[in-house]
Formats: structure tokens, sequence, C-alpha cells
């Protein structure tokens, strides 16, 4: 077991209440906070959080390492890390308040324990010998530091690894020891478990409670720049087991790429049901070409065509979820949006802008399609559209002049500020999203 600093330390569940004591927990809360020991920062984090937690508006995770992890009962290692340079790291602390009794009479009849995995081994820390023990029932109990502030009984702990030890400068081999640390932790801990315990004096008996942390694991913190999901997402996903079903999509020529996509826009459950379904034939190539020929009468040589033109996964996927020929074309095959004179038109005039397009299938040459609309984004100053206007210009939806056989669309925009606008035209099929190649702009003086 790694050998660390480590400080008195309680985690425990929001807003339990004791049904059998007189004194009650109104509010226990986590968050990393500034190194107590050191740091300016500290003292207004500290008092801050008690008087957040006194009104009812503490955030857990508020401190966080990385923002993301706000309001989430998920850590990553620098958020249990101290060090003797630099901003001196932060540590996990656990904020408990108490009402209906006094410190005297909540000293010897209220303590914390906290464990942690380590290579697949659960520990707690013996604090008569400071060393690291396998964790039991009866080891790692310590009483917390109680204090009387802005009129209420707080419970303070924290926990934490001391990294780049001995290093107390910053220097490059300070950091590569503070970097080796970190990955140290990622590489052995997956969870950061914490029981507290309390009676009504020392003949009563004690009352548990238990909360689990969990370490976001390192591959699954990747996942939040490299496809952007939340903490808890990525967590969902690698405790659903997503490396085994990219392992097994791989093998049959999806990329970690497709089957992310797949997940994030269907889900876990769909993308396993999606696979069970292939794997009944085999191979996914296989089941694609006997799918088609079952259910739609297709040959395996046109089945094989289609596959090569427009990939395996839409294919598959459309042919799952069709009940026609009629539909699976139009499934795989999508729609041509154009305007009356060969660009879509726009015309602003006053306070208002109207859209014009035609939508043609692509597999019967009719001009209807399923709810298009136009969402309007607004550029930043630098070419680049990223912010989408709310209050009434996302997601509008065209109404389709039978007339004419176009898709129209008249938008006030009084309401939006002075600057650079751009419109996307979506038109949503089942299995194949249409996206405008061109898109519109303009301007709002």
């Amino acid at each position: 077991m790694k050998k660390a600093l480590v400080l008195v330390v309680a985690v425990l569940m929001l807003g339990i209440a004791f049904s059998a004591s007189t004194h009650q927990v109104s509010g226990i809360y986590w968050s990393p906070f500034a190194n107590i020991y050191g740091s300016p920062n500290w003292v207004p984090q500290w008092n801050d959080a008690k008087s957040a937690i006194i009104n009812g508006t503490f955030v857990n995770m508020l401190h966080a390492w990385d923002p993301r992890f706000i309001g989430t009962s998920i850590l990553t290692p620098w958020d249990q890390t101290v060090y003797s340079f630099g901003n001196l790291g932060l540590r996990m602390h656990f904020p408990l308040m108490i009402s209906g009794t006094t410190i005297p009479q909540l000293t010897g009849n209220i303590e914390f324990k906290y464990g942690l995995d380590w290579g697949g081994v659960d520990w707690t820390l013996d604090w008569t010998t400071y060393d690291w023990v396998e964790d039991a029932f009866d080891r790692g109990w310590v009483g917390p530091s109680l204090e009387l502030s802005f009129g209420k009984i707080f419970a303070k702990s924290g926990e934490s690894f001391w990294g780049a030890w001995p290093y107390t400068v910053d220097t490059p081999a300070a950091r590569a020891a503070l970097a080796a640390s970190v990955q140290d932790n990622w590489d052995n801990q997956t969870k950061l478990v914490a029981t507290y315990r309390t009676r009504e004096n020392a003949s009563a008996p004690w009352e548990y409670y238990t909360i689990t942390l969990r370490v976001i694991p390192q591959v699954a913190y990747g996942w939040l720049d490299e496809y952007g999901i939340s903490p808890v997402e990525a967590l969902v996903f690698y405790d659903g087991d997503i490396l085994g079903l990219v392992e097994a999509f791989e093998k049959i020529g999806i990329s970690q790429d497709g089957v992310f996509s797949l997940v994030i826009d269907r889900g876990l459950e769909y993308a396993n049901w999606l696979l069970s379904v292939y794997n009944d034939y085999g191979t996914i190539y296989g089941a694609v070409i006997a799918k088609l020929s079952d259910k739609f009468g297709i040959l395996p040589e046109d089945a094989d065509a289609l596959i090569d033109q427009y990939g395996i996964m839409l294919v598959g996927s459309a042919g799952i979820a069709s009940e026609s020929y009629d539909e699976l074309m139009l499934n795989i095959m999508g729609y041509a949006l154009e305007g009356t004179a060969g660009s879509f038109s726009k015309t602003i005039s006053q306070d208002e802008i109207y859209f014009a397009f035609r939508a043609t299938n692509l597999f019967d040459g009719s001009h209807t399609i399923p709810s298009p609309y136009v969402a309007v984004y607004k550029y930043n100053g630098e070419g680049k559209a990223v912010d989408i206007v709310l209050g009434g210009y996302d997601y509008q939806p065209f109404q389709f002049d039978a007339t004419t056989e176009e898709y129209k669309l008249t938008m006030n925009i009084s309401g939006l500020e002075p600057g650079d606008y751009v419109a996307y035209i979506v038109v949503r099929a089942l299995y194949n999203d249409t996206f405008t190649p061109t898109t519109i702009t303009f301007s709002v003086k």
C-alpha cells in the first residue's frame, strides 16, 4: 500500500437525519478545498462553505480541480493531492453541520472512518500507528474536529495524499515527482469510502451512514474532451463496459469514435442490443446481409452493394428500424435540400427574416419530409458560430406550402442583439440526419 500523509476524513450522505436521536445532521457535504496548511484561500473558502451550508446553498465539489466535476460525487486524483510548493494543492474536506446538541455532548459520541481501494485491496488508516491497514469493521475510526461557528456546530475533516515528497520548491524535478504521484493514484485507486457513526451516549447503539465517492478512471477522464461528455456520462459509459463494446465492434470494422457516437446518441443498452443482434449471425457484416434478405427480400449481392456505398453501420441501423423496403431506402438515402434558385432563399424585411427551400426524397422523388426546422447561432467575433440564440430562435419549425412544394418560415428577429448570425436548416430522418451544406448568414444592425 502506498504511503501518504492523510488527515482526518469524513464523507457522508447528504441530507440524512436521525430518527432515534435528539441531535440532527442537517447537511453533510464534500468538496476539495485549498490546502489548510499554508494556502491563503483555505480560511475564506471554509467560512464561505459554512455560511452556504447554513443557507442551504452549498454545492458539492464546489472547488473541484476540474470545474466540470462541480455538483457530482466524482473526483480526480488532483482533488485529493497536496504538495509543498506552488498553490499547495487540494484536500478533500467533508463539512458536517449538527444541531440539537453541544460539543461536550458530541465528544466521544461521533466518529468518522474512511477507506479506499489500492491495487484491488480495501485499506483504512490506523490512527494509532498512522499507517495503512487492510480495512475491517473495527479499524479506522477517529473523532473529527468540532467547532462552533455562526451559532452552529461543524465537524471539520479532510483527506489527501502528499504528492511530490520531499520537494518543497517548484522545480522541473518537483513537478515530475508530483505528476508521478498523481499517476500512481490513477493507476491504483477507484473509490473513496467514508462512514459516519453517532450515538446519544456511551451506552447507546451507534447509527451508521456510508457514502462512496468515485475516482474517475484516467481513460474515462480523457473522454470528457475527446467526446464532449460529462464526468457522470463518462463514468456510466466506463461502468457499462464501453471499452468491451469498442473491442467487440472494432473486430468487425467499427471504430471507437463510431461506437461512442452510437452510445451517446442511442445509449449503452441499444449498443449492446445491436451487437447481440449482429452476433446472432456470427459477424456484423453477415448479420446485415442476412437481415436485409430476411426482412426485405433483398438479394445478398444487392445488400453487399448497399453496404459498400453507404457503410455498414448506417445500412444495418436503418435495416433494424425500418418496416418496409421504401422506409429502409429513405432512411439510408435521406434528402436533398435546395432553394428555388439553387440555393436557400432568405429575405430580410425590417424585423423579420424569411426562409424558403425545397426538399427532395432521394429515393422516391417526393418533396414532403418529417419536421424540418431552423436553428440560429451567433458568431463569436472570430468567424465561428458557437452560441445558440435562445428565446424562440432555436428549433423553429417550417410549414409546408403544398402549392409550391416548398417549406417556408418567417421569423421575427426584433429580439436579436446587433451582430452577425448564421442559420442552419436541419431535416431529421431516422438514421440519416441531413444538415444543409450551405448555411444562411445575416446581420442585425
